[in-house]
């Protein structure tokens, strides 16, 4: 078998909509390779580009047209990640990153430059509660630019845009 593929999602008319490129080694799930048995992402809030957020589907030749085995609900995951945003947006000195939690959660939080880049780890697995938080990020010693966060708990991931213009 070979090492890696690509699968892409296109809609009525021909426009991709999403892609992905895998592997068949770890962190992708090993299951998939040559058994009958495929990847199905465990939550449509979760990036497509990891593998650790893909498993191997419970069934044979997986679950097509149906909603994945392995995810458990869009309103379940809904429930988490309530309101998020960075402000000010285009932001020149610092950002604040908001975001509102249905539940305590142990968030992770990455920033990325447009490229998809980490430049650095903002938290890591912090506990928080349910409610609202913000969290100041320094941003003066970003280019001029486009740069995400990802913000991520074991439940649910988002990404907040902002951009760096001085």
């Amino acid at each position: 078998m070979s090492n890696d593929d690509q699968v892409r999602l296109y809609d009525r008319s021909g426009k991709l909509i999403d892609s992905v490129d895998y592997s068949y080694i770890a962190p992708w799930p090993t299951a998939c390779d040559g058994t009958g048995r495929s990847m199905e992402l465990i939550n449509p809030f979760r990036s497509n580009l990891y593998g650790e957020y893909w498993k191997a589907s419970g069934e044979n030749l997986g679950s097509p047209g149906r909603e994945n085995a392995m995810f458990s609900s869009v309103r379940e995951a809904e429930q988490f990640f309530n309101d998020y945003s960075g402000a000010p947006n285009p932001a020149s000195e610092n950002t604040m990153l908001n975001f509102s939690l249905g539940a305590d959660l142990k968030i992770t939080a990455s920033l990325y430059n447009s490229k998809g880049q980490k430049i650095q780890s903002l938290f890591n697995e912090r506990l928080f509660v349910a409610g609202s938080h913000s969290y100041m990020i320094d941003s003066r010693n970003l280019r001029n630019g486009a740069y995400y966060v990802l913000i991520e708990s074991n439940a649910d991931s988002r990404v907040v845009k902002f951009v760096v213009v001085r």
